[in-house]
This record gives structure tokens, C-alpha cells and sequence, in this order.
């Protein structure tokens, strides 16, 4: 059945479901289907701003903070991102995710990441496009996201795993909307994938091919010549093997 999900406060829950809203129990987000009538729904629809442009939102957000070394001159910072416990990115229910690569946000979300100065808006020399980034207080260097995100050993890699103390959460106030690239926790855990057909839940997540997926896991055990169905746990193991995190909106990113 296809869902449109819905951004709903907690404390608005009861009025949506008084309209005939659905409750998602697993991604716990507000959704209507095909049968429903959306335009009672309008100002829980997740569209963004009159042009469209956010491609994130969400109810429950925070600015995750840590400190690392700079790159440049070792002196110790703090460096920040956006993360969600719940949210919709491009249309789909995500849970427990971070954000990288921010190119646009809303004002008031702008006006609650004010204290956090060394987070600001940088024009990239490349090909002229504008994006969000930390630097450092003391000689200016960008700290960029792929060296905060991407590996198990970075502060932001997967953050509800965290070591107590390493990042401290900070509450976003009501509605946030950004548009950025959601990284799923390690692939999210094992038991957090749907009951069925994990590999489609996946490429549905990545937005992969299936068939590419399949053929990689068929190739990857051909040798051990066990058969591999799509509910089998191993199709989790071997993609949190190769493939550590999804990036929304492009594909699973190997590393």
C-alpha cells in the first residue's frame, strides 16, 4: 500500500488520528494511504517551504556536539551536525539518523544553530555551490563532514552507539526542515530490519537496483554454494560488511 507520511508533533497526534490518520508503529510517524483524503492532512504534509527546496524533516532533532583535533592546527574544537531520532527524508520514515553535507535549511532552524558560530555557510570554489560546514575558532580551517561521518572511529559514524560522553545532544525546538545527505546508522541494527524481505527494504533505503544487490550476494557465496534468500540474515551481514552506511537519495556508499 503507498504511504504519505506525515510531520506531526506528539503533542497534534491525537488530532490526526481523530481525521483518520494511520500510526506507523516501526518508523512511529503519521502516514495516510491511497484511500484517505489528503487534503484533511495538508499541514502535517512534509512538501517543505512554497519552493520545495528541503528535502528533510522532522519533530525530534538535535545538534549533536564533539570534540576532535583539528586537522590542521591539533589545537582541540568542538564540530556539530544536525541528528534525528525521527524524521522523513524524501518521503520515507527514517529513525535515528545524522546529517551530512547541509546545503539549505529553514530560518528558524538557522536562528537555533546561531550559538554554534564555527558552523557557517561556505561557497565551494569547485563549481560555485553553497553548503554548511565546521571550522576551526582558531586558524579558520574547514573540518569537512566526510571526515566527521564516514568511518566508526568519526564522532558522528553512527551516534545512538556512541561512547556515553563522547557527544552531547542539545533539543531543536518544534519543526525543523533541511535539506542535506541522512547517513541510516550502520546500516541500521539487525533487528530494526523488517521481518521480510530485508534486500528490498534495503535497496528501497538506498535506492538501489535489487537485482544488482542479489547478483553481488549470489557472486560474493558462490563459492560456498549456500543458497541466499531474500529473509536471510546474511543478506544483512554481507551488506553491513561491504557497505557501511546508505546515503538518502543516492546509493549504498562502500568503503
Amino acid at each position: 500500500m503507498e504511504r504519505t507520511y506525515l510531520s506531526v508533533p506528539p503533542e497534534e497526534g491525537p488530532e490526526v488520528q481523530a481525521l483518520g490518520a494511520h500510526w506507523d508503529a516501526q518508523s512511529k510517524t503519521w502516514y495516510v494511504g491511497p484511500d484517505d483524503d489528503a487534503s484533511r492532512f495538508t499541514k502535517w504534509l512534509t512538501d517543505g517551504e512554497d519552493d520545495g527546496q528541503f528535502t528533510i524533516v522532522s519533530e525530534r532533532a538535535f545538534v549533536a556536539s564533539a570534540s576532535v583535533p583539528c586537522w590542521k592546527c591539533h589545537s582541540n574544537i568542538e564540530v556539530i551536525c544536525v541528528y534525528c531520532e525521527s524524521g522523513i527524508a524524501s518521503g520515507e520514515p527514517l529513525v535515528q539518523f545524522s546529517i551530512s553535507n547541509v546545503w539549505a535549511m529553514d530560518s528558524g532552524l538557522a536562528q537555533q544553530l546561531e550559538p554554534w558560530r564555527t558552523f557557517r555557510n561556505v561557497c565551494s570554489t569547485d563549481d560555485q555551490e553553497s553548503y554548511f560546514a565546521n571550522h576551526c575558532p582558531h586558524c579558520e580551517a574547514l573540518q569537512d563532514d566526510l571526515y566527521l561521518h564516514s568511518e566508526p572511529d568519526q564522532p558522528f559514524f553512527a551516534i545512538p552507539h556512541s561512547a556515553p560522553g563522547a557527544v552531547k545532544l542539545t533539543p531543536l525546538v518544534g519543526r525543523i526542515q533541511l535539506s542535506g545527505d541522512g547517513k541510516l546508522r550502520d546500516l541500521m541494527g539487525a533487528a530494526d530490519l523488517p521481518a521480510a524481505q530485508p534486500t528490498a527494504w534495503i535497496c528501497r533505503c538506498a535506492k538501489i537496483d535489487q537485482a544488482t544487490l542479489e547478483m553481488s550476494l549470489s557472486s560474493a557465496h558462490a563459492k560456498g554454494g549456500t543458497p541466499i534468500s531474500q529473509d536471510d540474515d546474511r543478506v544483512v551481514r554481507w551488506v553491513r560488511g561491504h557497505h557501511q552506511s546508505v546515503e538518502i537519495g543516492g546509493s549504498i556508499t562502500s568503503l
